[in-house]
Parts: C-alpha cells; structure tokens; sequence
C-alpha cells in the first residue's frame, strides 16, 4: 500500500508541474500558487479560522495539508498499491476525476467516492489484472481526455498537460500510445 514517502513524491513531482503564482486568463482556475486555486485557499483558510489573504502567500505547508486531505486521503490513496495511489493523486489533483477514473477503469460504481466497495473492486480487479496494467491503462484514457480538452481557449494548455502525463506514466514504469 502507499506510504508517506509515496506522498511526499507524489506532492515534490506533482509540484514540478503545478508551479508558483499564476493568473493566466485562459486557466478557469483563475489565480492560482502551487497549484491551489484562490477559491480552495479561501475555503481552507476559513476551515482552520485563519484570516482570508491571497492564495499568492500560501505556503508550501498550507499547500502540502491541502493536498494530503483534499486529495490523497480523501481519494483513498493510502489504501492503493503505491503506483495507482500516486496516478490517482495526480489525476484528482488536475481533473477532480480521479477516482471517477480509477473507478470507470475496474468497473466499480463510478460516484467519485472511494470507499469499501471501490476498494473491494480495486482488489478484485487486481486480483485478475496487473498492476502495470491498470496504471497503463489510466495514463491512457488521461492521454485521450487531454486532447479532447485541448480545444479552444484550452488548446494552449495541450502541450504541458500531454507532457504531465507522458512524465508520469514514465516515472511510474509505462508508455503513452499517441
């Protein structure tokens, strides 16, 4: 199963590719540091009854305690083999639809809620498949819904979110078919 270690490598190689402070028009985010929109900063910092202030002053703790409750508990990661955990971070951290995906992928009810039931299909699932498989087929799908995103205003994005994915799928021992 995953480890904190496996957390704090997804969250440094996660952090790569999400960057510093931006406010890109054409980012529906809108400004965002280290990843976090302002909106999911606000949200938190009211949590914790902090004093609302620019998501450009978080700090990489704040960042880290969001990403490890907002994303990788909550989307079950401590309870995946370690190489699904991380694809599924990854995903939910950049889409929200990580576990939407893992779930469509095994063949559990698609809810977005990892709970015992998505558990029990993931181990059933690899039980009867590879992990290298499940993970080759998630960097997959990711590939294809990239490039159907890309349109528009998006399309500027395609590039860097192609090469997230093809980084991850390496790091993680697979290949994306173009």
């Amino acid at each position: 199963m995953a480890t904190e270690t496996d957390f704090q490598d997804a969250l440094k190689w996660c952090l790569e590719f999400e960057g510093g402070f931006s406010n890109d028009p054409s980012d529906m985010g809108g400004e965002t540091n280290l990843g976090i929109t302002h909106t999911e900063y606000d949200a938190y910092r009211r949590a914790k009854g902090l004093p609302q202030q620019s998501v450009r002053y978080i700090t990489h703790d704040e960042a880290a305690d969001i990403y490890r409750h907002k994303y990788w508990n909550a989307s079950g990661c401590p309870q995946m083999p370690s190489r699904i955990a991380i694809s599924v971070f990854d995903w939910q951290v950049n889409s929200g639809r990580g576990v939407q995906l893992l779930q469509q992928l095994i063949g559990s009810q698609v809810d977005g809620i990892f709970g015992p039931k998505t558990l029990n299909d993931l181990e059933y699932y690899l039980s009867k498949h590879s992990e290298t498989e499940l993970v080759q087929r998630y960097a997959q799908d990711r590939e294809e819904t990239y490039k159907r995103w890309a349109v528009n205003s998006q399309a500027v994005f395609r590039t860097g979110w192609l090469r997230r994915n093809e980084d991850l799928a390496s790091k993680l021992g697979v290949t994306v078919t173009a």
